[in-house]
């Protein structure tokens, strides 16, 4: 298994869990528009892999292969 180190503390980190921002669209900004151009963090959030420092506490989403 390969460790991973903090890069704020250079703890160890863990695999764990994290709830992650989602976008929603709002109204459109211009009249006639009919798509919405402004994008805003609002939505129900989603939950995701990542890897939290057992130091600190900092986190990260893991690296995808070949990244």
């Amino acid at each position: 298994m390969l460790s991973y180190h903090c890069k704020e503390c250079g703890g160890d980190m863990n695999p764990s869990m994290a709830l992650a921002q989602t976008f929603v669209g709002g109204m459109p900004d211009f009249p006639g528009d009919k798509h919405s151009s402004t994008i805003s963090a609002g939505g129900p959030g989603k939950l995701i892999e990542c890897l939290k420092c057992e130091k600190c506490g900092w986190s990260t989403t893991p690296l995808k292969e070949g990244e």
